[in-house]
């Protein structure tokens, strides 16, 4: 459904001097409910719009608001899909009983207390009534409707409500078979090949400082101390072996963490991460079997 605002903006002002503040509010709140209500009767929210419209169709509204919301509320309200609640309970070895004190909530809103035959405006589309009755299971009932449908819903209330006590627990569906946990070795390699990574750069960068030190002093005139190049060249060894044994730890790491099981703490018992010589210099070493 859609309706243009046709107001003559005119009509807004005041229709003589002498109209007091009262007047000329009164007459903007009935052209704000009237161009207000134009969207709503767009996106078929008509309960809404019928409010705004029953507002402006005043009589202390100007005509010219009043004549269109008139019009226009008498389009809505026969738009307006209507439904009837009816409840019956029916039990084992008795006769079908009609209910009246049965609430009816819909989408999630409360909308009657009992049940007396009266057609309930609602706005048109899916929604779901909620059927409540002492005693018994609430029932719900999904309903769609169109514009000017009036529909009677009826439910039957047959089942009681299960006692709390005897509500069997769901059963937990099986989860995912827990991961073995992170052996204590793995951070011991890592932790290792992380120190010896760090102490073969800095014999490295320690070794190739002194070598160029040399190399640009004493070299030019073959007056090197035997011991001072000897130290250099050690150093840089070192370094490379200590680069090497922390890739091969942290290899190790890797290894060990991704082929791990439940058994693998048990393992690690055996490490022992010692310190000592490598390549003639201070150095360290992790001992002990995957």
């Amino acid at each position: 459904m859609a309706a243009t605002l046709a107001l003559a903006m005119t009509s807004a002002a005041p229709a003589a001097d002498g109209q007091g503040p009262d007047e000329h509010r009164v007459v903007e709140q009935c052209f704000a409910s009237a161009e207000a209500a134009q969207p709503l009767m767009r996106g078929h929210q008509l309960l809404a719009a019928a409010r705004l419209l029953r507002q402006c169709a005043r009589e202390e509204c100007p005509k010219a608001a009043r004549a269109d919301c008139r019009t226009w509320l008498d389009m809505v309200t026969r738009a307006l899909p209507t439904v009837v609640a009816v409840a019956r309970e029916e039990r084992p070895g008795a006769a079908p009983r009609a209910l009246e004190d049965v609430g009816v909530v819909v989408d999630g809103q409360p909308l009657l207390s009992r049940l007396d035959g009266t057609a309930v405006p609602l706005d048109p589309g899916r929604h779901e009534l909620r059927f409540e009755h002492a005693g018994f299971d609430p029932v719900p009932v999904h309903v769609e409707l169109r514009e000017g449908e009036h529909r009677e819903v009826e439910v039957v209330f047959g089942r009681t409500v299960t006692a709390s006590p005897t509500t069997p627990a769901p059963t937990p569906e099986p989860g995912p078979a827990p991961k073995a946990s992170v052996p204590p070795l793995v951070y011991g390699l890592a932790g290792a090949g992380v120190i010896a990574l760090g102490a073969g750069v800095t014999l490295e960068v320690i070794g190739l400082s002194d070598r160029s030190s040399l190399m640009s002093t004493c070299k030019p005139t073959m007056s090197c101390d035997p011991a001072a190049v000897n130290a250099a060249r050690t150093k840089v060894a070192a370094g490379d072996v200590l680069l090497g044994v922390g890739g091969l730890m942290m290899a190790g790491a890797a290894y060990v963490y991704f082929t791990r099981d439940n058994g693998a703490a048990a393992t690690s018992g055996a490490m022992r991460l010692r310190i000592g010589a490598v390549a003639g210099v201070t150095g360290l070493a992790l001992e002990g079997a995957l």
